[in-house]
């Protein structure tokens, strides 16, 4: 491993949670922890196409473009990516969340999902995102709000009211809303 970079326990490979194609996101999505998990998803991918991972999320939520890129890795998996709702999924969190493979998205009883503007993360970590000008910060938002389109069914008048203002669901709401499927302690 290169110098500099921790190795983090889940990327050990004779770890029995990662050998069962168990992940987890339970810090706030930044650039490491979006490619570590990207990395786990594409190698996972193939070494079984037909075993799904199982991705639990308890975030509150980070930047927005890495929380994008591992949305459009679990989007390409072929094996699909199970979502689980443990606590709370906050902003990018929330998208993740909703980025598992259809039917296969869960939050426990007690989690709590909100949604928001894209917007609001921009400027947590300042050397990050916050050189993006209106134009990539609004393509940005558009993005957000097609993939809440492609897993919610809603249309875009809604989804793009909806993040004007932060969303708390609890779990039943989200799913009522579409960002999951199933509520309660069962694997999806």
């Amino acid at each position: 491993m290169p110098v500099g970079i921790p190795q983090l326990p889940f990327l050990v490979p004779d770890n029995r949670l990662y050998r069962a194609r168990f992940l987890f996101l339970s810090q706030e999505v930044q650039t490491e922890i979006s490619n570590q998990l990207c990395a786990l998803i594409v190698h996972l991918g193939l070494e079984d196409k037909t075993e799904p991972i199982y991705l639990y999320v308890h975030s509150p939520g980070g930047l927005v473009i890495p929380g994008l890129a591992l949305y459009n890795i679990m989007q390409s998996s072929k094996p699909g990516v199970h979502t689980i709702g443990i606590a709370r999924a906050y902003s990018t969190g929330s998208l993740i969340l909703a980025g598992g493979k259809m039917l296969k998205r869960l939050a426990l009883p007690h989690c709590t999902v909100m949604i928001h503007q894209p917007a609001s993360s921009y400027f947590e970590d300042p050397l990050a995102e916050s050189g993006l000008d209106a134009e990539d910060m609004v393509e940005l938002r558009n993005l957000v709000i097609q993939a809440y389109i492609a897993k919610t069914g809603k249309p875009y008048w809604v989804i793009a009211d909806d993040l004007e203002r932060d969303q708390l669901m609890a779990p039943e709401e989200a799913r009522a809303y579409g960002i999951v499927d199933v509520v309660g302690y069962d694997k999806p």
